[in-house]
Parts: structure tokens; sequence; C-alpha cells
């Protein structure tokens, strides 16, 4: 059964694939905007914390090593 962004099973509670998709996409978005400038440092952080702390109500534990491995807020060219 789906709730919420959520598939919750007899096994526990899960992010539904089209949110974890969501979510990846949405985070190298924001990546992608700090490093052009766009965005603050601060906003960008607030985002991403939220969609990890998503995780953490769930069994979350492999998006959230995807998310500490591979979303790397950088400036370009600086």
């Amino acid at each position: 059964m789906e709730f919420v962004g959520y598939a919750v099973s007899p096994h526990g509670l899960r992010l539904r694939k089209k949110t974890v998709k969501h979510m990846k996409r949405s985070m190298k978005h924001i990546a992608e905007m700090y490093a052009d400038g766009i965005i603050s440092y601060d906003t960008a952080m607030a985002s991403i914390i939220c969609y990890h702390g998503m995780t953490t109500h769930c069994n979350g534990y492999f998006l959230r090593k995807w998310i500490e491995d591979n979303i790397v807020l950088r400036r370009r060219g600086v």
C-alpha cells in the first residue's frame, strides 16, 4: 500500500521508486544550481538535509549512502 511517498508493507516502510527517482533528480539539480551560483550554500544544504531526513523514517540506508557519496556542493571555477 502506498501512502505519502512511502510504500507500506508487512516488511517495513520504504520509499516509493518514483519518490526516490524524484529525490535523486532534485538533489542533482540543487547541486548544479549551487555550482552555478544561483542558490546559496544554506539553501542547498537545507534542501538536501530535508531529503536525507525523509530516509531516516523508513528503510533508506542505501539512499542515505547514495546522498553522502554522490552529492557534492562545490562552486564552479573556484
